[in-house]
């Protein structure tokens, strides 16, 4: 999707065709940028120990050292933390407009609409009558992918070839848990850990967010799970990817480790996880896509 490649070309011409650097510096500075948002996103609902929690897991992350590569995650993950942030302050134009800049992002980004739109009506108490203009910001979400759609039909006349072309990657939507049985059958049979490795992080993603449904709210519930559930139709393949920009993850976890000795094995665990992760990812094995 085009956004993250628009920055990169944009900067990237300015200083002189070194793309690749201002690759990484986006995605690091957007990294840093979600980071603070988060913080401030869950100070305001908890407080300050379960803000700093949730962003010192957000780095505990297993695969978050993708989070520094030249990929869309970290981009998408600060869109997503700023639509929620505004949405909590009822600043719904720029809500609406962070929503467009996250559909231009990734396909999953229009879906954002639904959370908001929870949240809109939660700050009106649910009372229909107390609908007013500024709902209509929310319309501005699907910009980002009905403009890239124009731009799709001109160059190919097809609006929606970022979904065609999916069968270059052998993508095919159906079912999820069909999906996950496959793969799930696929991984023990082969045997594949690459497989066995995406059906756990979908296991251990699908869990937490069921677990800690009540203590996150529907909103980051709904956020979380049709961001997992939906490239699972796909297949598992990138699962640990796209389980990255899930922040209420990292939330549930804070909230987790405030019980007993649970913050010393989840760091540790977590930790040691990411490492052997990272050393495997730069030695070419490609167990994380």
């Amino acid at each position: 999707f085009p956004l993250y490649p628009l920055l990169v070309k944009g900067l990237g011409w300015a200083v002189g065709g070194r793309y690749f650097v201002i690759g990484i510096f986006i995605s690091n500075l957007c990294l840093l940028l979600s980071c603070y948002v988060l913080y401030k996103l869950v100070e305001m609902q908890w407080n300050k120990n379960i803000a700093r929690r949730s962003v010192r897991y957000l780095f505990l992350f297993p695969v978050s050292f993708i989070l520094s590569g030249v990929f869309t995650e970290s981009l998408y993950l600060l869109l997503s933390l700023l639509c929620f942030y505004l949405a909590k302050r009822c600043n719904w134009w720029l809500a609406g407009l962070c929503g467009g800049l996250l559909s231009a992002t990734r396909t999953l980004g229009i879906l954002i609409a639904l959370p908001l739109l929870y949240e809109y009506l939660k700050s009106i108490d649910f009372n229909v009558r107390q609908i007013r203009s500024n709902s209509l910001f929310l319309l501005l979400v699907p910009a980002g992918l009905i403009a890239f759609s124009l731009y799709t039909y001109r160059e190919t006349g097809d609006p929606l070839f970022f979904k065609t072309n999916q069968a270059a990657w052998d993508r095919e939507i159906m079912n999820p848990l069909a999906s996950l049985w496959q793969a799930l059958s696929q991984g023990l049979s082969e045997p594949s850990y690459k497989k066995l490795l995406e059906c756990a992080f979908f296991i251990a993603a699908f869990a937490i967010l069921s677990l800690f449904y009540k203590a996150i709210g529907l909103s980051y519930w709904l956020f979380g799970m049709y961001s997992i559930v939906i490239p699972l139709s796909a297949g598992i393949a990138s699962m640990p990817r796209f389980t990255l920009p899930v922040f209420p993850l990292f939330i549930a976890l804070a909230i987790l480790s405030r019980q007993g000795s649970w913050n010393r094995w989840l760091t540790l665990g977590l930790g040691g996880l990411q490492g052997a992760l990272m050393v495997l990812w730069c030695t070419g094995y490609g167990l994380v896509i």
